[in-house]
């Protein structure tokens, strides 16, 4: 009987994983830049091509990305919609799951504008300290404060276009 229990929930598991899902179609088909590796652990299913296309405006190339959830205790601060790591060769993204798509795309627009920053060599993250174009910063900067941030603030919304303009025209 255990063996017959087994068998069934490994069928189960098996069906729920590999059956054709039903999926809304969220953007035009658009050519994706292969340069782009992009692993979408995230569960939203279209994040990859968001961020393929606007990391692909940024003339970006040769990068590999990994999309992920927020951690369940970044949800504790009610400001924080998505951040980005970088290890060793590897982005990482996660990203607030409770955004609706808009607000997605927006989120990923502005880590994305920190996505280049760090690729051209201008924000790098030390364990003590943060240096952006070629400035030392401490951690305890007050978040509005930092250039970078500032920066990516004032680039997201034609970033966000961009990546509209390019899904949906």
């Amino acid at each position: 009987m255990k063996q017959l229990i087994t068998a069934v929930i490994f069928i189960v598991a098996v069906f729920s994983f590999s059956a054709p899902k039903t999926e809304e179609r969220y953007f035009k088909k658009v050519k994706l830049d292969k340069s782009i590796r992009i692993i979408n652990f995230s569960g939203i299913s279209y994040l990859d091509t968001v961020v393929n296309v606007g990391v692909s405006s940024l003339g970006i190339k040769n990068v590999n990305i990994v999309l992920l959830p927020m951690r369940s205790e970044d949800y504790f601060n009610p400001y924080l919609l998505g951040y980005i790591e970088y290890f060793d060769g590897l982005y990482v993204i996660r990203l607030n799951s409770t955004l609706d798509k808009s607000e997605k795309i927006l989120v990923i627009s502005h880590e994305v504008c920190h996505l280049a920053q760090s690729y051209y060599g201008r924000l790098i993250l030390k364990k003590d300290f943060i240096i952006f174009d070629g400035v030392y910063y401490s951690y305890y900067l007050n978040y509005r404060d930092r250039p970078w941030e500032i920066e990516s603030f004032s680039k997201q919304s034609i970033i966000e276009a961009n990546i509209i303009k390019q899904l949906t025209h």
